[in-house]
C-alpha cells in the first residue's frame, strides 16, 4: 500500500508490465485443453490416406468427433473427409462447408493447404456441372502453389492441372488443352512420377485434333509411344498404339497401323481370351473396320460392325451407318450406299441437336457464374467498407493507448533524471581510474613489444644467414657432382641417360616430387637448362630445329619428360593443370615432330632423342 500511494497510479502500470510475461505462458498452457491428441489423430489419418487406405482414413476421422476441436482442426477434418470422397468416387460436401475451408486456409494455411482446398472445391463444382467455377477454383488452387519451395506438392499441382484440361475439354477449348496438359506433364516430371508425365503428354494431343492438326497429333502421341517404351511401360505402351493406329488408319496408311493394332490388340489388356474387347471402348472396332476397307476385305469390316459395333448410343449408330456406307460402296451397291447415308446424316443431325443443347446448359451456366460474381462483389464491397469502420475504431483505440503511454513516460522521467545524474558521476569516477590503469598497462605492454621486435629482428637476420650458407654449400655440391660427372662421361664409363638422372638438379627434382613445397625457386630450372646443354646438347638444338618457337615453358616440359618423371609429378613442378599439361603434349606432337596422336606417343618420341 505504501508504494502504490508514493508511485500512484504509474507504479500500478509498471507493475502490469512486468507480470505480463510471466503470466502468459500460464495461460497458453491453460487453452491446450489436449488438442495434441486430435492433431495427432489427424496427422495419422492424413498418412492413411496417402498410402490408400481410405476406409481406415476414413474410419479414424470420423472418430474424432466434432465435441471439443478447435477451429484449425476441424478445418483440417473437413479437408480430410472431402479429400476421402473425392479418392472414393464420392459426392464431395456442400459448397458452403468447401467455402469455409478455402476461407479459413486462405487465412491461416501453407501454400499446399491453400492449393488442396481450392483442387477439391474445384472437384466438387465440376461433380455439380459448374464447369465454369471449376475452372476458377483450379486457377486459384495453381496459383497458391510455391514452385519455387522444396516442399510444394508437384504431385497435386499436376492433378489441377489435369482435371482443368479435362473440363476444357468437355468445353471444346483445343489450345488451352494442350497447354494444361503439358504443365501437367512438366509438373509430374517434378514429382518424379514419369509414368503420369507421359500419359499428360499424351494427351497433348488431344487440343492439336481439335484444332485440325493431325499431323502433330501422331508426332506426339508417337513420342508419347517411344517413352513409354523407354522406361518399360509396356501396357500402356501398347494402349498408346491402339491411339497411334487409329490416326494412321484414318490418314490412310494403313501399313504403318498394322503392327501397332496388333500390339493393342495383344499387350493392352483390354481383350479377353476370346479377342473381345471391354466394355466402352468398342470404338476400336469402326477403326479396325476401317482399316479392313482400307486394304480390301469388305467382308471382315462388314462382320465387325453388325457384330462387335454396340447400336445403342448416337455416335455408335453414326459410325455404324458410315462403316456400312464404305462397305456397300466397296462392293458396288448404290441403293445401300444411300440407304447408310442418309442413316449416318440423320444420326449427325440427332448428334448436332444434342451437343446444341449441351452448348446452352453451358451458356446458361457462365451466365450464372456471372450472376454469382457480382453478388460476391457486392458482399466484398459490403466488407470492405465494415474493415474500413473496424480500422477506424482500431486506430483511436491504439491512439489513446499511445497517449496514455506517453502520460506515464512523462511522470517517470523527472524521478528517473536525478538517478541518471549520479549514476553519470559515478560512471565518470569509474572511466577516470580505468583510464589511468589502461595508460600504465600500455607503456608496459609497448616495452615488452619492442623487446619483442629487436629479439626477433636479430633471430631474421641469423637464420638468413644460415640459408645462404646452405645455399652456397649446395652450390658447391652440385659443381662437385657435376665435375665428377664430366670426368666419367669423358672416359665412356656412363651413358648420356645416367648422367641425366645421377646429376644434382634430377635429384632436387626427386626430391621435390616425395615431398612438393609451394613452388620450385628459378634456379633450379637454370640449372636443369645448363645440364642438358653440357651433357645432351644435341636434345635442345633438336628441337629448337624442328619447333623455332619453342617457349621455356614448352621447353621444360620437354626436359621433364626426357627425364622420365610422370605426367602428375609434372603438375606438381609446373604448377599447371593435369588438362594443360596435356593439352600442350599434344600441340608439342604436332608442332615439333609433325605427326597426329596421343600425348603416350609424345613422350615415347622425347625419350628417343
Amino acid at each position: 500500500m505504501a508504494n502504490i500511494e508514493k508511485h500512484g497510479t504509474g507504479y500500478i502500470y509498471g507493475l502490469a508490465v512486468r507480470l505480463l510475461p510471466m503470466l502468459l505462458p500460464v495461460l497458453l498452457l491453460a487453452s491446450c485443453n489436449g488438442r495434441g491428441e486430435h492433431v495427432a489423430l489427424l496427422d495419422r489419418a492424413d498418412s492413411l490416406l496417402s498410402a490408400g487406405s481410405y476406409d481406415e482414413a476414413r474410419r479414424l476421422t470420423d472418430s474424432i468427433g466434432t465435441g471439443h476441436l478447435s477451429r484449425s482442426e476441424e478445418m483440417r477434418r473437413l479437408l480430410l473427409l472431402a479429400d476421402i470422397a473425392n479418392q472414393c468416387y464420392e459426392p464431395l460436401p456442400s459448397d458452403s462447408i468447401m467455402q469455409q475451408v478455402t476461407d479459413y486456409y486462405d487465412a491461416y494455411g501453407t501454400p499446399n493447404e491453400q492449393m488442396r482446398a481450392y483442387y477439391l472445391r474445384g472437384y466438387a463444382s465440376a461433380d455439380r456441372g459448374d464447369s465454369p467455377s471449376a475452372l476458377d477454383f483450379y486457377d486459384k488452387a495453381s496459383s497458391c502453389a510455391d514452385t519455387l519451395s522444396r516442399d510444394c506438392d508437384f504431385l497435386l499441382l499436376m492433378k489441377v492441372h489435369s482435371q482443368k484440361a479435362l473440363l476444357l475439354e468437355n468445353n471444346l477449348s483445343p489450345q488451352l488443352i494442350a497447354d494444361e496438359c503439358l504443365a501437367a506433364s512438366r509438373f509430374a516430371l517434378k514429382a518424379r512420377d514419369t509414368l503420369s508425365a507421359i500419359i499428360c503428354y499424351e494427351h497433348s494431343s488431344a487440343g492439336y485434333e481439335m484444332l485440325g492438326m493431325a499431323d502433330s497429333a501422331l508426332k506426339i502421341k508417337k513420342k508419347a509411344y517411344d517413352e513409354y517404351k523407354k522406361y518399360g511401360f509396356e501396357s500402356a505402351a501398347a494402349r498408346c498404339a491402339g491411339v497411334i493406329a487409329s490416326s494412321l488408319v484414318s490418314d490412310g496408311r494403313y501399313s504403318e497401323a498394322a503392327p501397332y493394332m496388333q500390339e493393342y490388340e495383344s499387350k493392352s489388356g483390354f481383350f479377353d481370351s476370346n479377342g473381345d474387347i471391354e466394355s466402352g471402348k468398342e470404338t476400336y472396332y469402326y477403326t479396325k473396320a476401317l482399316y479392313y476397307i482400307g486394304i480390301g476385305d469388305a467382308d471382315s469390316a462388314e462382320r465387325l460392325l453388325r457384330q462387335n459395333l454396340p447400336k445403342d448410343d448416337t455416335n455408335m449408330l453414326e459410325a455404324y451407318y458410315r462403316g456400312m456406307s464404305r462397305v456397300s460402296q466397296m462392293r458396288h451397291q448404290p441403293d445401300s450406299v444411300s440407304k447408310y447415308s442418309l442413316l449416318a446424316l440423320e444420326m449427325s443431325d440427332r448428334h448436332f441437336r444434342e451437343t446444341s443443347s449441351e452448348q446452352l446448359l453451358r451458356m446458361e451456366s457462365l451466365y450464372n457464374y456471372e450472376q454469382h460474381r457480382r453478388i460476391a462483389a457486392e458482399k466484398s464491397r459490403q466488407a470492405a467498407q465494415a474493415r474500413l469502420v473496424l480500422l477506424a475504431i482500431v486506430a483511436l483505440v491504439v491512439v489513446f493507448l499511445i497517449c496514455l503511454y506517453f502520460w506515464h513516460r512523462a511522470r517517470q522521467r523527472h524521478q528517473e533524471l536525478r538517478f541518471h545524474q549520479l549514476e553519470e558521476l559515478h560512471r565518470i569516477r569509474e572511466e577516470q581510474i580505468s583510464a589511468a590503469k589502461d595508460d600504465l598497462l600500455r607503456l608496459r605492454q609497448q616495452e615488452y613489444e619492442s623487446a619483442i621486435e629487436s629479439k626477433q629482428s636479430e633471430l631474421s637476420a641469423l637464420e638468413q644467414e644460415s640459408e645462404s650458407l646452405r645455399l652456397r654449400l649446395d652450390r658447391q655440391g652440385s659443381i662437385i657432382s657435376s665435375y665428377r660427372l664430366k670426368r666419367k662421361a669423358k672416359d665412356g664409363s656412363i651413358t648420356v641417360d645416367e648422367q641425366l638422372r645421377q646429376s644434382p638438379s634430377y635429384l632436387l627434382l626427386s626430391e621435390f616430387c616425395t615431398s612438393p613445397s609451394a613452388s620450385l625457386p628459378a634456379s633450379v630450372w637454370q640449372d636443369l637448362s645448363q645440364l642438358f646443354s653440357e651433357v645432351h646438347p644435341h636434345f635442345r638444338q633438336s628441337l629448337v630445329a624442328a619447333c623455332p618457337s619453342l617457349s621455356d615453358s614448352e621447353y621444360r616440359i620437354c626436359m621433364l619428360i626426357r627425364l622420365g618423371f610422370k605426367p602428375g609429378d609434372i603438375v606438381n613442378m609446373t604448377g599447371n593443370t593435369s588438362s594443360n599439361i596435356s593439352n600442350i603434349r599434344k600441340r608439342l606432337l604436332s608442332r615439333i615432330f609433325q605427326k597426329e596422336g596421343s600425348v603416350k606417343d609424345f613422350d615415347a618420341l622425347i625419350m628417343k632423342i
